[in-house]
């Protein structure tokens, strides 16, 4: 088994380095709602004392159960990882949980949903009073051991290799396929499987594929005992990252990105290539220009997007969107759609995300507001 895994790393190495969404939805209102007496207060506040007023206390675990492991997947040695957001509501109980990416065997989703649905906190608290809290995310693992690459994989991973290799552009997409469909996959495996996946997406210069492939990398290999494929690598993946996230206008992700980067051994040399990746977000953070961020709703019909500002719109939407829902560290609030609209998120609802629900292949823009 090692010797395969050794082999494997030997064989991907070389083109590793070469190739790189209940409630019921409120109306519209200019202003998202706030407590009318909150407000007054805020008002009528002096700046130092108003920390106070609004003072926040975070949710805290109680009780997190274990998934179970799947029978199908365990019997063939399948791993993999469920990325969960959910609310904890004013009684500390996971409400609206939503699975956000996977990775592995499909039983997993099930399994993951299943565990964090009997998950109990103490409730968050906003001046004294128990209150929703929101933004909670959470990466569930499922693992048997520290596995290597079967035979099977290997050797269907060499047909994809050879075919990305030679830009056999028709080729190396059935032959990634074959190994998409491969549901006994392990860590390692699917580790290797999003890079191959990356280097392909980078060669049809489909950016949202292989930021997609990378996060999923990234994910699947966390967990494993051996590094799967070095720092050198790994930088150039999250370098790539930051990348792509500001060409999608995913600033606030490529922030968190670039925070991960600070952290990795290599983190020093990786930041001094992207030091105009850097000042180009700090120059449109401060900017009134207005960040349009280009969305499809694929899979799951719905879209998380962290937000850089606290305005936002739509536009150019080409299909039907249901309602969005916006997940701040304290707050939560559930709207209809429509163009020609924006929503102003108070700050001190504190860091927010936007969820979009709609039909599968909507697409549209959500604009963030520039400064005035």
């Amino acid at each position: 088994m090692r010797n395969i895994k050794s082999g494997l790393i030997n064989l991907c190495s070389l083109i590793a380095v070469c190739s790189l969404y209940s409630a019921n939805a409120h109306a519209q209102e200019p202003l998202l709602p706030c407590d009318e007496q909150e407000q007054e207060v805020l008002e009528a506040t002096a700046e130092d004392e108003v920390q106070l007023i609004t003072a926040f206390t975070p949710a805290t675990p109680l009780k997190r159960i274990d998934p179970k492991y799947p029978v199908s997947a365990a019997r063939k040695g399948a791993e993999g990882w469920v990325e969960i957001s959910f609310v904890v509501d004013e009684n500390g109980k996971v409400i609206d949980p939503i699975i956000e990416d996977a990775g592995g065997h499909r039983a997993f989703k099930k399994a993951a949903m299943n565990a964090v649905k009997r998950w109990q906190y103490t409730p968050a608290k906003k001046d004294g009073k128990p209150t929703q809290m929101c933004n909670q995310k959470v990466m569930l693992d499922f693992t048997i051991g520290n596995q290597g690459a079967t035979r099977k994989f290997v050797k269907k991973y060499k047909v994809a290799d050879e075919l990305v290799k030679n830009r056999d552009i028709a080729g190396a997409e059935d032959a990634i396929n074959a190994l998409h469909a491969m549901e006994n996959l392990n860590r390692y495996e699917n580790a290797w499987l999003w890079n191959i996946d990356a280097i392909y997406a980078g060669q049809i210069k489909d950016d949202v594929r292989q930021l997609n492939s990378i996060q999923r990398l990234v994910a699947s290999s966390r967990t494993h005992e051996d590094n799967i494929f070095g720092d050198s690598h790994m930088g150039a993946m999250y370098q790539r990252l930051a990348i792509l996230e500001v060409m999608k206008a995913r600033y606030a992700d490529a922030i968190d990105t670039i925070e991960t980067i600070k952290s990795l051994t290599n983190g020093e040399e990786l930041l001094a290539g992207l030091a105009n990746v850097s000042s180009h977000i700090e120059k449109i953070s401060e900017s009134d220009q207005n960040i349009a961020v280009n969305i499809t709703l694929e899979d799951g019909s719905y879209y998380f997007h962290k937000l850089l500002r606290n305005k936002f719109a739509f536009a150019n939407i080409n299909g039907e969107l249901n309602k969005v829902e916006v997940w701040c560290d304290s707050k939560r609030e559930i709207f209809t759609v429509a163009e020609e609209h924006i929503w102003i998120v108070p700050e001190s609802w504190g860091q927010c995300r936007v969820l979009v629900k709609g039909e599968k292949n909507t697409k549209f823009d959500l604009i963030e507001v520039g400064k005035v």
